[in-house]
């Protein structure tokens, strides 16, 4: 889809078929992976300020421990949105997509 929005010939798509799918959309995940790393390590280091339970394995994953990361990963995001931190982490997307 963004080959066909942003190309004018039929090598300018292909040019931009092939960037898409061998670049930028590995690019994407590997972002992506980085991504989710570094807001699990928050997460966690908030969860740990503010004294809920850090557990060591997924056996000790209780529904409790859910609830308690996902409503913290909302609160980070809510964070990240209110300072204007979060339009930051896209900047990488979107100089990927604009090609």
């Amino acid at each position: 889809m963004l080959s066909s929005n942003h190309a004018t010939t039929d090598m300018s798509f292909l040019w931009r078929f092939l960037y898409y799918t061998y670049i930028a959309l590995p690019l994407l995940v590997v972002y992506l992976m980085m991504y989710l790393a570094a807001m699990s390590y928050v997460v966690s280091y908030v969860k740990g300020l503010l004294g809920m339970a850090v557990p060591s394995s997924l056996s000790q994953f209780g529904p409790s421990d859910v609830i308690g990361t996902v409503l913290t990963s909302m609160g980070v995001a809510v964070v990240l949105f209110h300072f204007k931190l979060l339009s930051y982490l896209f900047i990488p997307v979107k100089v990927l997509i604009s090609v």
